[in-house]
């Protein structure tokens, strides 16, 4: 994962376009410490293998966390890769399916978590045909907008002008009141109160544990449990089939 980060922004590639740490050898340490078959990982192209960690620091992906589980199971790292693809990409579709969700959704808004939700699923590599994070608005599509903390007003404002293919919820508001509850540290994001009596899909949200949407940290990246929430909105299922 370091050698597909390092050619993702293109670092130790040398004269002839070749990929060469100055330290170590890919094939040399994987030989001495590692199974055979990690080698064939090395042909795998970095855009795929991007899609397995969150960060810099390589913190494992949805698809990273399946790989990983594979590994652990003794299968060929190799075609843990591909299998960890293709059994989220066959899960993904089959939760679409379950909550009888037709169209494809177009996620925005100016909630801090968008730039983290393509951290959560490989919407790019996978499911392009079924969720975009395209900042240019789309047509045709069911328009869930995730808003920011003092968006509340707005939404009541909103929620009777927009069409009822654009989804307002308000992910930072409920995102930072329960991330706050979760160390006395945290408290300082507790945000203040506000009526959302009004607000359409807050009884939804309370159906769930909500400390299990929410990832660690500050950003309001949600966890995949919380992003399978944020697509089932688009859902047109009683709350409690869903």
């Amino acid at each position: 994962m370091r050698r597909a980060e390092n050619l993702k922004f293109s670092i130790h590639i040398n004269t002839n376009m070749e990929y060469r740490h100055p330290v170590y050898n890919d094939f040399d340490l994987i030989k001495k410490y590692c199974d055979d078959d990690f080698i064939k990982c090395l042909s795998i192209p970095f855009n795929i293998l991007n899609d397995f960690y969150i960060d810099s620091d390589l913190h494992p992906s949805t698809l990273g966390y399946m790989f990983l589980t594979k590994c652990i199971e003794r299968k060929s790292p190799f075609k843990s890769i591909y299998l960890s693809i293709y059994h989220l990409n066959k899960c993904i579709r089959k939760f679409f399916s379950k909550m009888k969700i037709d169209n494809k959704i177009f996620i925005s808004g100016e909630s801090i978590a968008i730039p983290t939700l393509s951290k959560i699923l490989p919407v790019d590599l996978c499911f392009s045909d079924l969720i975009s994070l395209s900042s240019e608005p789309q047509s045709g599509r069911i328009h869930i907008k995730l808003m920011a903390t003092n968006a509340i007003i707005e939404i009541n404002q909103k929620q009777n002008e927009e069409s009822d293919e654009v989804i307002l919820f308000p992910w930072d508001y409920l995102g930072f009141n329960s991330i706050s509850k979760r160390h006395p540290d945290l408290n300082r994001f507790k945000p203040d109160e506000l009526e959302l009596s009004n607000v359409r899909y807050v009884d939804y949200f309370n159906f769930f544990d909500s400390d299990e949407l929410f990832d660690i940290g500050e950003k309001l990246t949600p966890t995949l449990k919380g992003f399978l929430f944020i697509l089932s909105l688009a859902s047109n299922l009683p709350h409690d089939r869903k």
